[in-house]
């Protein structure tokens, strides 16, 4: 929603409490988090020639906030000029390291310290492309929600 001086606040619940926010293509945004910053509203990367003809797509992804909770298992991508929010699943392990690299999304296991034997971390990689759903719902506008309904979890107007 817009306030009156014109700034998206954006307020949505998130999985965890946030520990990690990068914004665009994997620039970390150090905390507090109380306000983040964007420029005016921009396409996504999924209808963005930049993405999909670039050697390095993350430079089309400047739209996109991401936010790693403090369970570390769902990763949330915020698209603040639409207003939509996409959850991505990470692997299980004990705690993961995220890189954004021109490829994919690489979670590296964090081993727990004093861990026994030659065990070394896992890692997965996410190609962009694979976002591609996640990245086309983020671009659809959100439409306005029915006022009045906090306390009735199943709107009649959501389909249910």
């Amino acid at each position: 929603m817009l306030d009156a001086r014109g700034v998206i606040q954006l307020r949505t619940g998130l999985p965890g409490r946030p520990k990690a926010l990068w914004r665009g293509g994997g620039q970390p945004l150090p905390g507090p988090w109380t306000a983040i910053p964007f420029g005016p509203a921009a396409p996504g990367p999924a209808l963005s020639p930049d993405f999909w003809n670039a050697p390095d797509p993350r430079k089309a992804l400047g739209a996109l906030l991401w936010i790693l909770d403090d369970g570390e298992r769902t990763l949330s991508l915020v698209h603040p000029a639409t207003g939509r929010v996409a959850f991505l699943p990470l692997p299980e392990s004990d705690g993961v390291d995220l890189r954004f690299l021109p490829g994919g999304l690489e979670a590296l296991e964090r081993l727990p310290e004093g861990a026994e034997g030659p065990r070394r971390a896992r890692r997965w990689m996410l190609p962009w492309l694979a976002l591609l759903p996640s990245l086309l719902h983020l671009e659809t506008p959100a439409g306005a929600q029915p006022r009045g309904t906090a306390l009735q979890p199943f709107p009649k107007e959501a389909g249910w």
